[in-house]
C-alpha cells in the first residue's frame, strides 16, 4: 500500500500579523482535531530568529494578540511541528538554503507535497515566485510532488496591477496550483450566514428585496492598528476592508 504523503506548509512573512494571529492558531487548532502526522511548518521571514526562539515569540504573540485557547501543552506537541529559516526574499542565496533545509525534509517526510503561503505584501510577490521556479521548488508534471502557492488579498493595489500579478502567477504556476483567499471569509460566522438564510424556512421566505428595507454590517475590531501602521498607511482602510470583506459579506446577504 502506497505511503501517504505529507504536507510541507512554507509561510513567507512568518513574523508579521497574519501569521501569529490567524494562520498559526488555525494549523494548531486543525492538528489538534483532525491531523496529528500529516504536515510540517516552515516559517521564513527577514528577521533572525532560531526555530526555538521563533516558537517562543509566536506563542507569547498568540496568547497575547488572539482570542485562541491554545494550552501550554498543546502548543509544546504542535510547535515540534514548526522550524524557521531566515531568508530575505530578493537573495539567491537564501533560496538556495530554502531548497537544501526543504530537502533535508526528505528522509523523515518522503516524497511531500509543498505548500507556499505568501502572508507577504503584493510587491514580493514577484521576487518569491520567481525565485522557487528558478530554484526547482515548484512542481512540474513529471515530478512526483504537488506545488501550491497561497495568495492572500490584497492582490495588487488595482485592476491592472491585479492582472501583471495574475499574469506572472500563471508564467510560472497552472490555475489548479493557485489558490486565491480572504482569510475574512473563511470566519465560521461568516461562514454561517448561508446556513442561518437557507435552512430556516422563516427567514428564506422574506429574506428578499420585498421585506428587507435596507442592511448594515458593522465591523469591531477588538486589536488596534498598534502592528499595522504601516500597511494601513500604505494600503489604508478602504482598500483593506470595504472593498473586499464587507462588500463579500453584502453578497452573501
Amino acid at each position: 500500500m502506497q505511503e501517504k504523503k505529507k504536507s510541507i506548509i512554507v509561510i513567507f512573512g512568518a513574523n508579521g500579523d497574519l501569521a501569529a494571529q490567524k494562520l498559526i492558531p488555525s494549523l494548531c487548532n486543525i492538528y489538534k482535531n483532525k491531523y496529528k502526522e500529516d504536515f510540517h511548518i516552515l516559517g521564513v521571514s527577514r528577521t533572525e530568529y532560531s526555530s526555538e526562539s521563533f516558537r517562543e515569540q509566536l506563542y507569547s504573540r498568540i496568547s497575547k494578540e488572539t482570542s485562541e485557547d491554545i494550552s501550554k501543552e498543546d502548543w509544546e506537541e504542535f510547535s515540534k511541528k514548526i522550524d524557521y529559516l531566515p531568508v530575505d526574499v530578493s537573495s539567491e542565496e537564501d533560496f538556495k538554503k530554502l531548497k537544501s533545509s526543504l530537502e533535508a525534509y526528505g528522509s523523515p517526510y518522503g516524497a511531500a507535497d509543498y505548500i507556499y503561503y505568501l502572508a507577504t505584501s503584493p510587491n514580493l510577490y514577484k521576487n518569491i515566485v520567481e525565485k522557487l521556479s528558478s530554484n526547482d521548488l515548484i512542481a512540474d508534471k513529471k515530478d512526483s510532488y504537488n506545488t501550491s502557492v497561497v495568495i492572500e488579498k490584497p492582490i495588487g493595489h488595482d485592476l491592472s496591477s491585479a492582472n501583471k500579478l495574475n499574469s506572472l502567477f500563471k508564467k510560472y504556476l497552472k490555475e489548479s496550483q493557485i489558490f486565491r483567499i480572504d482569510h475574512y471569509l473563511g470566519k465560521e460566522t461568516v461562514q454561517n450566514i448561508l446556513l442561518f438564510r437557507f435552512t430556516n424556512p422563516i427567514f428564506e421566505s422574506i429574506w428578499n428585496r420585498n421585506y428587507v428595507e435596507h442592511i448594515q454590517i458593522t465591523v469591531a475590531e477588538s486589536l488596534g492598528v498598534d502592528s499595522r501602521v504601516a500597511y494601513f498607511d500604505k494600503s489604508g482602510t478602504l482598500r483593506d476592508m470595504i472593498q473586499n470583506h464587507l462588500m463579500q459579506i453584502l453578497g452573501l446577504l
